[in-house]
């Protein structure tokens, strides 16, 4: 039986056109969306039914100090809701996260957030010249 999360991942391969996935096999699934810029945005749900948008933007040519400064004043305290983290992983993966309790998300809601998340990822690939490895 689908569940509201289910429904809610069902909007957005119906709003974007994407082939379907596979028939769910347990309860912490991970959808992963991948658009043209290179940009794959997973999004799933925990225990706690909080709901993560997790971008991979590629990795960093220039991990000087003043990028990685700039980067992080990227993650400066706001208001905005949800608000967006961006991160390095231990592979200088770029990465930007968000999560957003799914008793506040329905339709609408996850598209905005989902298109906010793509919208400012490939503003930072592009600004910070992320990369994917071929």
């Amino acid at each position: 039986m689908k569940n509201a999360f289910d429904r809610l991942i069902e909007g957005l391969i119906n709003d974007y056109g994407v082939a379907p996935f596979n028939e769910k096999n347990h309860d912490d699934e991970v959808y992963c969306f991948t658009f043209e810029n290179n940009i794959a945005i997973k999004v799933y749900q925990d225990n706690t039914r909080w709901v993560y948008f997790q971008a991979e933007l590629g990795s960093c040519p220039d991990l000087k100090k003043e990028t990685l400064l700039e980067l992080l004043s990227l993650n400066q305290f706001s208001f905005r809701k949800p608000f967006l983290t961006l991160g390095i992983d231990d592979e200088n993966i770029g990465v930007l996260h968000t999560r957003v309790p799914l008793v506040e998300v329905d339709n609408i809601e996850m598209r905005r957030i989902f298109e906010n998340t793509i919208s400012t990822a490939s503003g930072i690939k592009k600004q910070f010249n992320f990369y994917h490895k071929e």
